[in-house]
């Protein structure tokens, strides 16, 4: 089980995300950083998760960290790189998704990582930028 998140992204993303993480798993530590110039304080033992970053970790860090670093992209990899939502909606895509992906030394581009997960799903017309999001709310209690 994962003791502790590294959130590498962006300082208005965090607010949001670090709420949606924390309504998963309250006692989850979660370090939120927008580079990896100054990884100091981060557990070693935790695990490095990006979402909309364009930083590229580098491989001595990746090693450091040892159990596996995840990239969220909010596109599919149809639409790699920055901005997938405006270029499918440009497209009329058909759908639009997220991708989760295993961080690697020499991946630079989806095609080229391992792939976790996609989701993908149906795209309505007339598209609204705003509208091509996806919610996430915590699993029932069973």
């Amino acid at each position: 089980m994962v003791e502790g998140l590294a959130l590498l992204t962006e300082a208005a993303e965090q607010v949001a995300l670090l709420r949606i993480l924390r309504s998963f798993r309250p006692d989850l530590v979660i370090w939120p950083v927008v580079d990896m110039e100054e990884p100091g304080n981060i557990e070693p033992a935790s695990r490095p998760v990006a979402f909309a970053s364009g930083v590229i970790v580098p491989p001595d860090l990746l090693a450091r960290f040892g159990r596996g670093a995840s990239n969220f992209h909010p596109g599919p990899p149809a639409y790699p790189g920055w901005a997938p939502a405006h270029f499918a909606l440009y497209d009329r895509a058909d759908s639009f998704g997220v991708t989760v992906h295993a961080m690697a030394e020499r991946a630079r581009a989806v095609a080229d990582a391992a792939l976790c997960a996609v989701l993908e799903r149906p795209q309505q017309y007339p598209p609204q930028l705003h509208g091509v999001t996806f919610t996430a709310s915590p699993p029932e209690n069973t």
